[in-house]
């Protein structure tokens, strides 16, 4: 598969929507803590997997060739994440 800019500028969009999706987890976060403790842990989990979602690649790299192979990215595999919910991850 080749990246192109189009590509990368609409991983760039999901990114911001998941992070956007992470922080309205976050805000459920603390306005559960005290009510139930048990919720409020699982959803602050979920809001840090979510805000990490793509911030690892693993690439192979053949430098005389020019060729770069990706081989690992980092998803949360949740289902509020745009990212993970495109390829059918979670």
């Amino acid at each position: 598969m080749e990246f192109t800019e189009e590509y990368i500028e609409l991983m760039k969009k999901k990114k911001d929507s998941a992070i956007s999706n992470a922080r309205f987890m976050y805000a459920l976060w603390i306005k559960y803590k005290d009510e139930n403790k048990y919720l409020a842990e699982t959803i602050r989990k979920r809001a840090e997997r979510m805000e990490n979602c793509l911030s690892y690649w693993k690439w192979d790299l053949y430098r005389k060739n020019k060729v770069m192979n990706l081989q690992v990215v980092s998803r949360c595999k949740d289902l509020f994440c745009p990212n993970c919910r495109t390829v059918g991850i979670y």
